[in-house]
């Protein structure tokens, strides 16, 4: 089990205030941390060693969407995050490199009125 480094780090300047809601996840080289903002969620790699994000934050999805949560294969990551008010769950998978391999996201689950 690897831990974090002590001194804190910068995943994003922007104030993404308190809906911000970050989940953090392993894939056995690094953290791909993801968190939500009104324009939809956001992933950055962090280096386990020193705590330096990898690349630039990237989006993982172009709309808006809830609370993100990260799992990991060893490998690659799923982030799954809720969206359409609370009444879908959505998510994308995140190559080990921080490529979003479903921009548009996929259906997971839907929730029938």
């Amino acid at each position: 089990m690897r831990s974090m480094p002590s001194a804190s780090i910068v995943i994003s300047t922007v104030d993404v205030g308190p809906r911000m809601k970050a989940a953090i996840g392993f894939n056995g080289t690094h953290y791909l941390v993801a968190w939500a903002m009104s324009s939809g969620p956001r992933v950055a790699r962090v280096d386990p060693a020193t705590g330096a994000l990898v690349a630039s934050p990237r989006p993982v999805i172009s709309s808006a969407a809830g609370r993100p949560t990260v799992a990991s294969d060893g490998t690659d990551w799923l982030v799954v995050w809720n969206a359409a008010n609370n009444q879908q769950v959505r998510g994308t998978r995140v190559a080990a490199d921080g490529t979003v391999r479903d921009p548009a996201g996929f259906m997971i689950a839907s929730r029938s009125t």
